[in-house]
């Protein structure tokens, strides 16, 4: 499940829960394209409550990362941290550990 959200200062949260997989992973395409159609100052993407990430979710978050004109913060787990950290993507995103933390990130 994916869902969007508006938050002061012109930040707009799109949270996934559950699994990001092949048979998920267009929502989440989805619901980023939506987001940045608001035209956001930041965009943040919350994977805290992502159980599982594929291979499918690292590429759409690399391609939504692409796609953006503004500021994107990912939040994730420390696992999503450490498969991203594998592919070398880590480097590529501005990953947080928490929703507050990639809300207030200067």
């Amino acid at each position: 499940m994916v869902t969007g959200s508006g938050l002061p200062g012109g930040v707009v949260v799109v949270r996934a829960v559950g699994e990001v997989d092949t048979a998920t992973a267009a929502t989440l395409v989805t619901g980023i394209d939506d987001a940045r159609d608001k035209k956001p100052a930041v965009l943040v993407v919350d994977l805290s409550e992502v159980g599982f990430f594929g291979s499918v979710g690292i590429s759409a978050l690399i391609e939504a990362e692409r796609r953006t004109r503004c500021p994107m913060r990912v939040v994730v787990t420390p696992a999503i941290r450490r498969i991203l950290g594998i592919v070398g993507f880590d480097a590529m995103l501005d990953l947080y550990g928490t929703l507050d933390d990639a809300r207030t990130a200067a």
